[in-house]
């Protein structure tokens, strides 16, 4: 009982650690991150950039699906109406 104990006392020395360890280059790296505002700025463009041009790629996808919704919704409303 005293080894798993020591087992289990060891383990959360190490879980503490590791945290503390990740918490440290975090802080690291966000300190870093916001020592070069041009960088934050031309990052921040990149990502606006690249997402315009997936949505205006999407478009043409977005109308031929809901298209195909009304058509379907459209035919199925004349079927059941026919029959």
């Amino acid at each position: 009982m005293k080894a798993k104990l020591q087992f289990l006392r060891r383990i959360s020395a190490q879980a503490v650690q590791k945290t503390a360890a990740v918490a440290a280059i975090t802080v690291a790296g966000t300190g870093a991150a916001m020592a070069d505002p041009a960088a934050i700025t031309a990052a921040f463009g990149s990502v606006s950039t690249s997402a315009a041009s997936m949505i205006s790629e999407a478009w043409p996808i977005v109308t031929l699906v809901m298209g195909g919704l009304v058509t379907i919704g459209l035919f199925k409303k004349v079927i059941s109406r026919a029959t």
